[in-house]
């Protein structure tokens, strides 16, 4: 009987893997930890660290010995020794290209030559990624998308984590670890994904669970807190954080950062057409979803949505974890759009990720 019992519950607490995802920002670092149970993937330990001003400036990392103290105390508090970690957006070039059919009905082409063509790069200095998928718009063709950064930036960024005692299982650009997160793994549709960041958000263009186009938008959450200050002199930083998020504020932000709200729909429509007129004129844009530590701002999604004629909504970061109808999620909604990174990197060593 005693066996019995145990066995039992072992199989309630046993789990096959654990994953951990750590993403750093301008001004934290994120993480969180994905176990795989029995029952399914749960999260286990999960946090922020403050990184002060300075240390990273729009993903580059200025003073590399004060992030290594940084992510040592990081491990030594946290306990965790292998992550798997994401490369700014600025490391990565990406782009897509058409390629003819061999006989064999495969994709034809040779990529150091594709390679070198469309980045500064040369193919030996590089580390590449590619997915190729049939383009409905050509009979016999298809379409070839590559992300590559160089090599020695690939080393710079994972040298600090390994100086600071910690092993990277594996490392992609934050834009693919944000899309593992939000995007249903049998979604084939067009989506617009921006991310808010504190000094920029960041647009990406998905099709096919495939991430096809990237931009940049000046506008990030340092900017909208300016605009609300000046609205608002005698307001504290933590009335100006409140603000962001509390509904009832919603008419008074939105209204204060009217420009630049304006000013970042005027950016999603100029890249929408963009897209539409230049680079796939068959997949059209569905709707747009919205991540990031400052994207949870209340009423945003209705306000851009009038903007660019497009559903906009919040992404669900836990769309390929687990279903929020049946786990409540230990991260409130609003904090959750802050982790999407984070949480497609420890996804990577899950079983049921698609890779």
């Amino acid at each position: 009987m005693l066996n019995r019992i145990n066995r039992s519950i072992e199989r309630m607490v046993s789990f096959k893997e654990s994953s951990v995802g750590v993403a750093i920002s301008d001004s934290s670092i994120r993480f969180i930890e994905l176990i795989q149970t029995r029952t399914g993937i749960r999260v286990g330990r999960w946090g922020e660290r403050y990184i002060p001003e300075g240390i990273v400036v729009s993903g580059d990392i200025k003073q590399p010995e004060k992030l290594t103290h940084i992510l040592t105390r990081f491990r030594r508090n946290d306990g965790f020794s292998s992550i798997h970690i994401a490369l700014p957006q600025r490391y990565e070039y990406l782009f897509d290209s058409a390629v003819p059919q061999n006989t064999k009905g495969e994709a034809k082409t040779d990529f150091t030559s594709l390679l070198e063509s469309r980045t500064p790069m040369k193919a030996k200095d590089a580390v590449v990624r590619h997915e190729a998928f049939f383009d409905a718009d050509a009979k016999k063709q298809y379409r070839i998308v590559m992300s590559a950064c160089a090599q020695k930036d690939v080393e710079k960024y994972t040298n600090i984590f390994t100086q600071a005692g910690l092993k990277p299982v594996s490392f992609e650009g934050e834009v693919h670890a944000r899309v593992r997160a939000i995007v249903p793994k049998s979604d084939l549709k067009t989506h617009m994904i921006v991310s808010i960041g504190n000094d920029a958000s960041y647009i990406a263009v998905v099709t096919r669970g495939v991430v096809r186009f990237v931009a940049k938008s000046d506008v990030g959450g340092r900017g909208i807190k300016d605009a609300l200050k000046s609205e608002y002199p005698d307001a504290s930083s933590q009335e100006i954080q409140r603000m962001l998020n509390e509904k009832t504020e919603a008419d008074s932000v939105l209204e204060a950062t009217q420009a630049l709200i304006s000013s970042l729909g005027e950016t999603l429509i100029q890249y929408r057409t963009h897209w539409r007129d230049d680079i796939d004129t068959q997949a059209e844009i569905e709707t747009v979803l919205l991540c990031g530590e400052y994207a949870a701002i209340a009423g945003l999604p209705e306000h851009l949505s009038q903007e660019i004629e497009l559903p906009v909504s919040y992404a669900d970061v836990w769309t390929n974890v687990f279903s929020t109808h049946e786990h409540v999620p230990p991260i409130g909604r609003a904090r959750s759009l802050g982790f999407a990174e984070a949480i497609g990197l420890a996804l990577r060593g899950c079983r049921n990720d698609r890779k």
